[in-house]
């Protein structure tokens, strides 16, 4: 009997997931359709129009003003695609047009299969393909890019991965690579101005192994961070960041003792300091393109028992670098990011 009774609470469990699933789909779906006609209506057909349709579509099928929507704009893509086709000389804008009749058609292929009121011109569009990819790829490939900004080059490798995402071409795609190897920037950090006392010592060692474990860590697009090094020459990379520490202090606060058991034992309170910023420039001519400053302060607390003539002290560098490391984990990815991410490259 209990086992029948949980089977009913089994089924029931799973019929409320589905039903959830299912009332959040609807959800999304006909939002992303309110937006995709709201685009449409200021806009007129766009790419990034045509990409909400869709994703409404995948979650509601069978929307009749989706489908609607869908159906009206996908008549416009044709039309353009015809009047583009009869051009020797494309724009940026005819192969926009270009670019979102092969995206609309690869989209209609599928939601079509759901809903047989999505309209697919299959025939024009396996006449056409091959044409309207070869147009791009030409018009691609004979772009110049070598004067182009790094934010424009990524703004050109994000176009290309997006189309290249729905037509496989090798050639966009050697582009696309060659593209990224150029904006690919490495940073290394340079740990050698911390100085000797204990405190920048262990700050040193901290870093050396967050750094470790966050080799190749990825801080903004195609930039990557390449570990830390005492030493300027070690740091095979064309940006680095110099850590600097301008102020290290260990300051007691608070001294109490207890009695107990006959020992005494005497609970000392200190603060820890660090202030210092980070330098980021460029290798080749030591120009700095960003600072960005630091500072913290964390207490500790130690004990020293006294019993009879013997003292038993806690080891407080170890204190200090658990209180260290802790503070250094919460900011200093955080600060790196930061940096890199308000910097123009």
């Amino acid at each position: 009997m209990r086992k029948k009774i949980l089977n009913i609470f089994f089924i029931f469990g799973i019929i409320f997931i589905l039903n959830g699933c299912t009332i959040l789909d609807n959800y999304l779906g006909k939002k992303n359709i309110k937006s995709a006609t709201d685009i449409y209506n200021e806009e007129g057909v766009t790419l990034k129009g045509v990409e909400k349709l869709v994703d409404g579509l995948e979650n509601v099928p069978h929307s009749l003003e989706g489908t609607t929507l869908f159906n009206v704009q996908y008549y416009k893509i044709l039309e353009d695609k015809n009047l583009v086709m009869k051009k020797s000389n494309l724009s940026i804008e005819d192969i926009e047009k270009l670019k979102l009749y092969v995206f609309s058609n690869e989209e209609a292929k599928k939601l079509s299969l759901k809903n047989k009121n999505i309209i697919y011109n299959s025939k024009d569009y396996d006449k056409d393909k091959n044409l309207v990819i070869k147009k791009i790829e030409n018009f691609i490939l004979a772009e110049k890019t070598d004067f182009y900004s790094r934010d424009m080059k990524i703004q050109k490798i994000e176009e290309y991965q997006k189309f290249l995402e729905y037509v496989p071409s090798p050639k966009i795609f050697e582009k696309k690579v060659m593209l990224e190897k150029e904006v690919t920037i490495e940073i290394g950090l340079l740990v050698d101005n911390l100085g000797f006392d204990t405190i920048s010592n262990i700050v040193r060692d901290e870093i050396n192994k967050i750094s470790n474990r966050n080799y190749n860590l990825l801080l903004d697009k195609y930039i990557y961070f390449k570990g830390a090094n005492r030493f300027y020459n070690s740091l095979h990379t064309d940006y680095i960041i110099e850590m600097v520490i301008t102020r290290t202090n260990i300051t007691p606060f608070s001294i109490t003792t207890e009695e107990k058991d006959g020992k005494t034992m005497i609970i000392k309170e200190n603060r820890i300091s660090i202030d210092g910023y980070f330098n980021l420039f460029k290798v080749s001519d030591r120009k700095l393109l960003n600072r960005k400053h630091f500072s913290f302060e964390t207490n500790y607390t130690i004990h020293t028992i006294k019993e009879n003539k013997d003292l038993i002290f806690e080891n407080e560098r170890h204190i200090i670098e658990d209180e260290i490391r802790n503070k250094f984990d919460m900011f200093f990815l955080d600060d790196i990011k930061t940096l890199v991410r308000t910097t123009k490259f």
